[in-house]
């Protein structure tokens, strides 16, 4: 059968009904078309035809409603279960809404009456062949992406030696069976690694291509020898040369711009040091041993694939044994703009998924890849941690928008650590705002001075931390005097945190104050990171 239809190229439809007369009538009407047919009586003897067969070498499935034994609805949900991109077609002498409803549910792309007209008929096989078609290329298309997702998961743990492992957390979650983002590791040599985040645009098949391309040419590349710097302007002048160039060659056919946003860090794991090299990408970011994050740089410069020259921005930092260098993708910051709370929080809650080995709902509905990875000098470590969770600041102009920025901490922090009730996040809260407003209104002198604020959870102990830092000179007071003898706000609200939190620093002349909050124990949300 399957060689007869490719010497007559017809397109090859199964015809069932239970009745001859209308089985014979139909499979003559199909065949006056242009159609191969096979028939069959009964839903039983279609699905052995289909199982024989082959359904790929049908394109249309034309069946009888109501049929003894298994119906055509019967016939429907088992085709749906086996190969659900062959469209079908019911008939029925009957035009119950009901009976409609149900057919198209079950998965079939159209619906006709008896006795069938002509016109009735070219125009359902036609559309049914077209939406088999169609249905077949975008199986294929898939089938394709998940091979190029294979590819692209097995590449990222390329490189990825046992000591490496130990002191290297990575978090990817594709939206798409392929992925645009991706992780290469390299060892230079027996003290320097060189980890390479990159974030291609687009989430097609071409896409997946460009991604694993850009993959192998980097790792031929390093083995070689080539620095860093000296590949990603390369490959800068392949995408704009090569890649992204006209179609038809008179330049006016364009083609979708094909661009990569790269962050490459060298470091050196016995000396500390680290240099990292930024293409478009958001900004890394150190976290130090008390858990407060530091960004490393001040711009991302442009992705690969805009401009010629493109050249990346390089920052140089000193990492301290404790200390993780954390780099992310703009997935996670699309997704924390979308959830409205702080990017840190949602790296909290990431990572906290990955520990629990578990995929959260509002993971699953991220609207783009997410790829997370932190690195350290030394092996991940449960008993030093500490991660942030909010890190912002914010000028003197801003003191009118201090409810919104209450507001923003509170969905932070209620992603992050959900435990909290609801009289331990009020006086949280209720501090931080009174120590933000403090330096707003007195520590910050001017509109371009910023205030500091950053909130670390201590996983181990079982703290929050949150600090608070302005630009100004700092200055001294004694708690004992306050009542009577200073009715400033910034005194009255300093004796208002000192007795809510459950300790404060703040060290005279110091622009400062760090305050920590117990929180309720809770194994499960300590981190390995």
């Amino acid at each position: 059968m399957e060689n007869q239809i490719v010497r007559s190229g017809k397109k090859h439809v199964l015809a069932v009904d239970d009745e001859p007369v209308a089985r014979q009538q139909l499979a003559f009407q199909i065949a006056a078309l242009g159609y191969e047919v096979s028939a069959a009586c009964t839903a039983i003897e279609a699905q052995e035809i289909l199982a024989r067969e082959g359904s790929a070498a049908f394109d249309c499935l034309i069946t009888d409603c109501w049929m003894p034994g298994l119906s055509g609805l019967d016939l429907l949900l088992w085709l749906k279960s086996h190969d659900n991109t062959l469209a079908s077609i019911v008939i029925s002498k009957a035009a119950d809404e009901n009976v409609i409803t149900r057919t198209l549910r079950g998965g079939a792309s159209d619906f006709l009456r008896k006795p069938i007209f002509s016109d009735d008929l070219i125009a359902g096989l036609q559309r049914a062949v077209d939406s088999t078609r169609r249905r077949r290329q975008e199986a294929a298309a898939r089938s394709a992406l998940r091979e190029a997702g294979a590819v692209q998961r097995r590449m990222n743990s390329l490189g990825m030696t046992e000591h490496l492992a130990a002191q290297t957390t990575v978090c990817y979650h594709p939206c798409h069976d392929s992925g645009g983002d991706s992780v290469a590791f390299f060892a230079l040599d027996s003290s320097r690694m060189l980890i390479v985040v990159a974030d291609v645009s687009g989430h097609d098949l071409k896409s997946a291509f460009v991604s694993a391309y850009f993959q192998g040419s980097l790792r031929a590349m390093v083995e070689e020898g080539v620095p860093i710097e000296a590949i990603l302007p390369r490959f800068n002048r392949f995408l704009i040369h090569e890649w992204n160039v006209p179609v038809d060659g008179d330049g006016s056919i364009l083609p979708e711009i094909t661009s990569f946003a790269v962050c490459a860090v060298c470091l050196d794991l016995y000396e500390g040091y680290a240099r990292l090299f930024n293409c478009g990408f958001p900004l890394g970011a150190r976290i130090d041993q008390d858990g407060e994050p530091w960004l490393c740089g001040e711009t991302g410069g442009n992705p690969l694939g805009w401009f010629e020259p493109n050249l990346s921005t390089e920052v140089s930092i000193v990492l301290g044994r404790s200390d993780r260098l954390v780099v992310w993708t703009d997935g996670l910051e699309d997704l924390a703009s979308e959830l409205q709370v702080s990017e840190w929080s949602l790296a909290f809650g990431i990572l906290l998924a990955r520990e629990r080995k578990i995929c959260p709902p509002w993971l699953k509905g991220a609207p783009d890849d997410v790829l997370l990875v932190a690195i350290g000098l030394e092996k991940r470590n449960r008993e030093t941690y500490r991660f942030p969770l909010l890190a912002e600041s914010c000028g003197k102009a801003q003191t009118g928008e201090i409810d919104q920025m209450q507001a923003y901490w509170k969905r932070s922090l209620t992603f992050a650590l959900p435990e909290l009730s609801q009289q331990s996040m009020s006086e949280i809260l209720l501090c931080t705002r009174e120590a933000v407003l403090n330096g707003l209104q007195h520590g910050c002198s001017e509109s371009s001075d910023r205030c500091r604020l950053t909130m670390v959870f201590d996983g181990c102990a079982r703290l929050l931390q949150v600090n608070v830092q302005d630009t100004g000179p700092g200055f001294d007071f004694d708690l004992q005097t306050l009542a009577s003898e200073d009715p400033l706000r910034r005194r009255r609200g300093l004796a208002l945190i000192h007795g809510l939190a459950h300790g404060v620093e703040h060290h005279p002349g110091e622009a400062a104050i760090r305050m920590f909050f117990k929180l309720p124990g809770d194994e499960e949300r300590r981190l390995t990171l």
